[in-house]
């Protein structure tokens, strides 16, 4: 059912959009993130991640820290792997678990559903960089893509926030172009 909602919004998406888009026609910022990506933040940036967890988890009430704890780190694993296709006004982000979202990067709002949870999505490019935010009925998460000087290496940065956080949890993903 879910692969199924996915594809037609997938889908959906696909047929408003412009039939001869091309690659060529995307802005030349976002054609510059297109490619596959690795991981290379190695275990200081997993760390760093439950780290962040962790200084977050501390402040909340004994009571909840197992459950939240639980939730954010099922929430904030960094994918091992990004492929980025840009194509026209359009841009899929796709991690080595298969999931992959669709979006324009004018700020368009998208439905989807992911682990039985509605959420929507949109992105924007600011300059040279995207951002990113989803939103769910329990938090939000906003990513900041960034390309080093010569376009080798991205930098993700992740803001993930929720009504029941005391603050934001905070971490930062690296990968090279493959």
């Amino acid at each position: 059912m879910v692969r199924g909602l996915f594809t037609t919004l997938i889908l959906g998406c696909l047929l408003v959009a412009p039939a001869a888009a091309r690659a060529d026609d995307a802005p030349p910022e976002a054609l510059a993130f297109a490619g596959t990506w690795d991981f290379i933040g190695g275990e200081a940036e997993e760390q760093a991640r439950i780290d962040a967890i962790e200084a977050v988890v501390v402040q909340m009430k004994r009571g909840l820290r197992g459950l939240a704890r639980k939730r954010l780190t099922k929430r904030t694993i960094i994918p091992q792997q990004y492929t980025i296709t840009v194509e026209g006004e359009h841009i899929t982000v796709a991690t080595d678990s298969g999931d992959a979202w669709l979006t324009d990067l004018k700020g368009t709002v998208y439905e989807y559903r992911y682990d039985g949870d509605d959420f929507v999505l949109h992105r924007t490019l600011v300059g040279d960089e995207i951002h990113a935010h989803a939103e769910q009925s329990l938090g939000a998460s906003d990513y900041r893509y960034e390309l080093s000087g010569d376009g080798k290496t991205l930098t993700i940065s992740v803001d993930t926030d929720s009504k029941h956080l005391p603050e934001p949890v905070k971490y930062v993903s690296t990968y090279r172009r493959r």
